[in-house]
């Protein structure tokens, strides 16, 4: 890592090299069959901030050298009073590729490190090695350890349960536990090949068809199939339209996914994420005067939702009212 210099150390570079694979990832969707010019846009943009970073890094590391004092080209240890005298001096970038390797090698070794505690933190759970602890049980700090690192990683997942969502009509069994488990733990293949069995033994099981939706979001006709499975097995849940107007949004169909949303808030009118959540689809989909009139409509009634206002001054802006934004 290079002192100083912004960027150049573990989190900057784990950013620059994510941003650099999303074309690859993109372009792998595209494969697939999943195109949608909106992601390709937050793509290129990312991209574009990464390439600026990296000239960034690379200036200001000039600058310093610039600084800190030239040195003269034919100057050594040995001879830096008169052979050195009349040599051209010589600036050198204080950024050093040793700096960065370093750098990417701590970065991998991080990233290995996590993945692997993952990999015991699991077998540990299969094997019930790392069992509840009880009163009369003390803790096993490895065990502590362990599913620390771990939740660390599943951090989002594990927000996105605690809010409101689908109801699911089903009674979890055990196979389903264990998919939810997963689900809940970050380990998206385990838990997409755990729900995917749950629906080969039980295919009226809406549970298991929202989790499976949501964990191939990435190929998007299957999405959109088990999304309205879901919807014709609980069609009154508003979460389910939702969702299939979202997957429907990422492909860049606005005018379908705007229409289903509609659906949830017939169903539920009063629910914050079918009226922000179309509010949103409508500023996406270019429609900003009825996106500023719904969540101005919202806000009226909710005067508090912090993250409305947001999107609300976003709309303002990108209609050019800059100073209703402000």
């Amino acid at each position: 890592m290079s002192v100083g210099l912004p960027g150049a150390g573990i989190g900057g570079v784990f950013y620059l090299v994510s941003a650099l694979v999303m074309p690859v990832r993109e372009a792998g969707r595209a494969l697939r069959g999943d195109v949608a010019a909106h992601r390709w846009r937050v793509v290129l943009r990312q991209v574009g901030m990464a390439a600026g970073v990296i000239a960034a890094i690379w200036a200001v590391g000039w600058l310093l050298g610039v600084v800190l004092g030239p040195r003269p080209a034919a100057a050594s240890l040995g001879s830096l009073g008169s052979a050195g005298a009349g040599a051209p001096a010589e600036v050198r970038n204080v950024l050093r590729m040793a700096a960065l390797i370093f750098t990417f090698g701590t970065l991998a070794a991080v990233l290995i490190a996590v993945q692997v505690l993952r990999f015991v933190v699991r077998r540990k759970a299969g094997r019930g090695g790392c069992a509840v602890a009880s009163a009369s049980t003390p803790v096993n700090p490895t065990c502590l350890l362990l599913f620390l690192v771990a939740g660390a990683t599943a951090n989002r997942s594990a927000a996105a349960q605690e809010a409101p969502g689908p109801r699911f009509s089903k009674e979890t069994p055990a196979a389903l536990s264990r998919a939810d488990s997963a689900y809940r733990a970050g380990d998206r293949v385990l838990a997409e090949r755990l729900y995917a069995r749950v629906l080969s033994a039980d295919p009226e099981n809406s549970r298991a068809t929202f989790r499976l939706a949501q964990l191939r979001r990435d190929r998007a006709k299957e999405s959109i199939r088990l999304f309205r499975r879901y919807i014709a097995l609980e069609p009154d849940d508003p979460w389910g339209y939702m969702a299939l107007g979202d997957a429907y949004a990422g492909r860049g169909d606005f005018p379908r996914a705007l229409d289903i949303y509609a659906q949830a808030m017939r169903r539920a009118p009063g629910e914050r994420d079918a009226v922000v959540g179309r509010a949103a689809l409508l500023g996406r989909a270019g429609r900003t005067d009825e996106a500023l009139a719904t969540y101005q409509a919202w806000l009226a009634r909710h005067p508090a939702d912090a993250e409305a206002w947001r999107e609300l001054a976003r709309q303002r802006q990108r209609a050019g009212r800059v100073y209703g934004a402000v």
